[in-house]
């Protein structure tokens, strides 16, 4: 849920700032001290930061011929001078063939790869070259470790209320959200889609009444591997031949760096500067109860020239990372790809194995299915079900459209171990070779891979050993004797995340924490051993894991922090999504859980109080009502969604909405209406009273409003 912070809190009263003489001075001394940053600020700052509009100016910081070329628009107010060090061309990232080895090691470091002119225009914003930390103020009100959602979100919404902030930035401002997750996912993702789509409406025997003519030389292969076909002129060109749509895997993961950059002003140094929040590059640790030191670059704890920062209240925003487990014989040694990695491939590897059943692994495995890749999920769960805790109908319809797209599935399966067959070139950048004429300037890149040379040896070879799953009884037995082998090129590991609470020196704070699953936090996001220490996001034990989260946590903690406020995580109402195709939404009336101490808890059917485990439609506690989208009016017309479906549950006979399922194309967009019910306190009748325009998906939940009502229709004669 969003709303507007700048002039309404959750219950409808003006927020106070605080005095216009404390912001003025921390605007004033960054603009002195800080490195003046090329701002690529929106102009509206009174705009809800980071999650509500991400429509930005775009820098040019590529090289062209060796020339810098630079289209910066900055704010109005507190512009930095183009004059400043950072904004020389010595302190700008630059790409091949123009870095240098350092620039090259350290963006592949980074896991930010290859270092063409979008990945140094992305560096150019969220992690600064050459860059000199900000003198230090005496003390600050909010001092935030992390620069992904929740520390952007807690940092700028505290510096435009008048607060003295700062930001301690690690590696990537955006966090994985920007670099490694949400975005460059979304964007593949987006891609698959379209080629969906496109082969489905050149299919020979398309309804859609597509033919192509006179299409010349068309281009076919795979994999990026594309050659040119001539058209015959004798053909018959009355019908289609079924079209084979070639995938140029190389611009497909060109156009994601390309939108990345375009987005990462959002979230870059400059744009928080602009605000008043300083930012800091370095590892932030607790070295008292109120002091921060910055760990710079190439420095070790306790430099004399690291900056201490001291604070009233700390925010810790670290994020997570992937789990890798250490318990599989191989792995650790296996060149396996992870989230934070995978947007790195320059050649679509020909067979996929992905290690994990949740979202992450769901939505790369039909993306890649869809490039070319020959996919095998594996789900090691003990139950043998894929999306762990999803609603049956929901895996049921899942599966099916991904096995349509190609992709296997091996449930509850052991992983023996990992073989490494041949090791490519995943942790290190290729071998840069560089050729100039006088006109031109050409980059041949190779990789040692001591393969065969062709496009295949640029990439790892791996074999993973499986024991399939039995069943004796209620018990779970996993049979050596019958071991499936899988070789492929890439290994992808999507088994979860880990709170990232190494090394921030913790204890010196009296911080309680999970070792997995983070920070444990009170229902107002606090610490709860003490109660200067605020923590957010993925760090944080027993929350989702999704950005919107981290956002809306941070907008918590400013207001509880800050101003005296009292506001609940029990309170928000996240709706989450899987964004494969079909799309799979859920929200439920309760997201982050508390115990009767106030504090944040894992969800259980005890915790949950009114609901079950989420599976079990006939409980007698609830009512569910399910309208199925191929009786949809635009399902039928847009010729989607045969298996998709809308399912609200709610109390038996109360008609108070209790959580909602929706299968569709559209899911995404659709459970946002019944997620603003369930905080709004709408039921059932509401729903279904609610007009929605025709023909729409959206329609479906107004269908399960209106199964309700007319379940307690009075009729003639009674």
């Amino acid at each position: 849920m969003l709303f507007e912070w700048m002039s309404h809190s959750m219950s409808g009263e003006v927020l106070p700032r605080m005095g216009s003489d404390t912001c003025d001075h921390i605007r004033a001394d960054n603009r002195n001290r800080r490195l003046s940053l090329p701002s690529t600020a929106t102009k509206d700052d009174d705009d809800e930061d980071v999650f509500v509009s991400r429509t930005t100016t775009t820098m040019k910081l590529g090289v062209d011929d060796g020339d810098q070329d630079e289209d910066v628009l900055a704010d109005d107010h507190d512009a930095p001078t183009s004059s400043s060090p950072s904004s020389s061309p010595s302190s700008m990232w630059r790409p091949l063939p123009h870095a240098t080895p350092d620039d090259t090691n350290l963006a592949s470091s980074l896991s930010i790869w290859p270092l063409d002119v979008n990945n140094a225009n992305l560096l150019n914003e969220v992690r600064h070259r050459d860059y000199v930390n900000p003198l230090p103020l005496s003390r600050y009100d909010m001092v935030v470790i992390g620069a992904g959602a929740g520390g952007l979100v807690s940092s700028r919404q505290a510096a435009r209320r008048g607060a003295k902030s700062c930001m301690i930035s690690a590696e990537l401002a955006g966090g994985d959200c920007l670099n490694a997750g949400c975005v460059p996912s979304k964007a593949l993702l987006r891609c698959a889609k379209l080629i969906r789509e496109v082969r489905k409406a050149t299919a020979r025997d398309n309804e859609y009444g597509i033919r192509l003519r006179g299409v010349g030389r068309q281009r076919r292969g795979d994999g990026g591997n594309e050659r040119e076909h001539d058209h015959d002129e004798n053909e018959d060109e009355s019908e289609n031949d079924d079209v084979e749509v070639s995938v140029d895997f190389p611009r497909i993961m060109e156009r994601m760096r390309k939108l990345r950059s375009n987005i990462a002003p959002v979230d870059g140094h400059a744009r928080g500067s602009s605000i008043g929040t300083q930012i800091f590059q370095g590892r932030g640790t607790f070295i008292s109860h109120d002091k921060i030191e910055v760990i710079e670059y190439g420095k070790e704890s306790g430099d004399k020239s690291n900056p201490i920062l001291s604070f009233d209240n700390a925010v810790i925003a670290t994020g997570g990372r992937p789990r890798v487990p250490s318990d599989i014989p191989g792995l650790l040694d296996a060149p396996y790809t992870t989230n934070v990695d995978l947007f790195n491939l320059q050649v679509l590897p020909p067979r996929m194995v992905v290690l994990g059943s949740g979202v992450v692994a769901m939505e790369m495995a039909q993306a890649f299915a869809t490039f070319g890749s020959n996919v095998t999920v594996v789900s090691t769960g003990k139950s043998g079900k894929l999306l762990s805790g999803a609603d049956d109908d929901a895996v049921h319809a899942l599966r099916g459209a991904l096995e349509d797209d190609g992709i296997t599935f091996v449930t509850g399966a052991k992983v023996l171990e990992i073989m490494t067959l041949r090791r490519g070139g995943r942790s290190s950048p290729p071998i840069q070779e560089m050729t100039s004429t006088t006109t031109t300037t050409t980059t041949t890149t190779t990789t040692k891979t001591g393969g065969s040379g062709d496009g295949d040896s640029q990439l790892p070879l791996m074999k993973i050993s499986l024991a399939t799953m039995t069943r004796n009884g209620d018990d779970v037995v996993h049979s050596e004797s019958r071991i499936i082998d899988l070789e492929c090129e890439c290994l992808l590991v999507a088994m979860g995340r880990v709170a990232n609470v190494d090394s921030l020196g913790l204890d010196f704070v009296n911080v309680k924490y999970d070792p997995v699953n983070g920070i444990l936090v009170d229902e107002y996001s606090k610490s709860i051993s003490n109660p200067n220490v605020y923590a957010v996001g993925d760090c944080v034990a027993y929350v989702p894991r999704l950005t919107h989260v981290s956002g809306e946590m941070a907008k918590v903690v400013v207001q509880n922090s800050l101003f005296g406020g009292r506001w609940k995580l029990s309170s928000l109402v996240v709706p989450a999504v899987m964004y494969t195709d079909p799309e799979y939404a859920l929200v439920r009336r309760g997201s982050i859980f508390v115990d009767e101490n106030g504090h944040v808890v894992p969800r259980t059917k005890e915790t949950a109080r009114d609901e079950d485990d989420g599976n079990d439609d006939k409980t007698d506690s609830l009512d569910v009502y399910k309208a199925e989208l191929r009786h949809n009016d635009r399902a039928i017309l847009d010729g989607t969604d045969v298996d998709g479906f809308v399912k609200i549950r709610c109390l038996r006979g109360t008609g108070t909405i209790v959580d909602c399922t929706i299968v569709s194309t559209r899911a995404g967009e659709m459970i946002n209406e019944v997620a603003l019910a369930i905080k709004s306190g709408i039921d059932m009748e509401g729903l279904g009273r609610n007009v929605h325009s025709y023909p729409t998906l959206g329609e479906a939940v107004m269908s399960c409003g209106l199964q309700y009502i007319n379940s307690r229709w009075i009729t003639m004669g009674e």
